[in-house]
């Protein structure tokens, strides 16, 4: 396959910064993961960790806007990595529609919390309270599991066209690594991007 040698360089380079941010991202939801089962435990107010989970996956956006820029500069010189550029799209949409719903639940939760403080300040408030904090939890539930069904569907496909694009990189440099990387990038998802990161860095890549 021909490539343009400036384009496939610059491409691959977006691609490698989109694995670092992915992991970085990965880390900091993990943190705000961690923190919510501990809230939840020992009733820690939310403002503590969904500020957290969100600068995660607002840093998940970012990654996929860098991948898909990435795809996108070396698909001008072959279009056979454009299949990559459409995952990177597809995955950008996924988080979006996980990062709005962190969002929202966020908000609701924060306003819930800030009524039922002023309900335990009047007469009989405290099972007005009860039942406010109550309701929320039902309906922050439901909100997270229709953003973890939806976005979570649109970002397994994805990535799956992304390992296509990233396994095309890899063959046209001959690099087992970033094709290994490709495949766990699905299924041992922090190893595979490890993987790519380094099979990506611009000394593996021939020009």
């Amino acid at each position: 396959m021909v490539k343009n040698n400036e384009n496939f360089g610059a491409g691959v380079e977006k691609l490698r910064t989109a694995m670092i941010l992915y992991l970085v991202g990965l880390a900091v939801i993990v943190i705000g993961g961690i923190l919510a089962i501990v809230g939840g435990v020992s009733h820690v107010p939310g403002i503590i960790y969904w500020p957290v989970l969100i600068i995660g996956f607002a840093i998940f956006l970012l990654s996929f806007f860098l991948e898909r820029k990435g795809f996108a500069i070396i698909s001008s010189a072959n279009e056979s990595y454009s299949i990559g550029s459409v995952g990177a799209l597809l995955q950008l949409i996924g988080s979006a529609i996980f990062l709005a719903g962190i969002v929202l639940i966020a908000v609701i939760n924060l306003l819930t919390i800030g009524a039922a403080v002023h309900s335990l300040q009047q007469p009989n408030g405290a099972s007005a309270g009860y039942v406010a904090l109550t309701g929320t939890g039902t309906m922050s539930a439901i909100i997270l599991l229709v953003a973890i069904f939806i976005g979570g569907a649109i970002i397994f496909i994805g990535s799956i066209l992304a390992i296509v694009g990233f396994w095309r990189i890899g063959a046209s440099n001959n690099s087992d690594m970033i094709q290994v990387g490709a495949i766990l990038y699905l299924v041992v998802n922090i190893i595979g991007a490890i993987l790519l990161m380094i099979g990506l860095d611009p000394s593996n890549i021939k020009k």
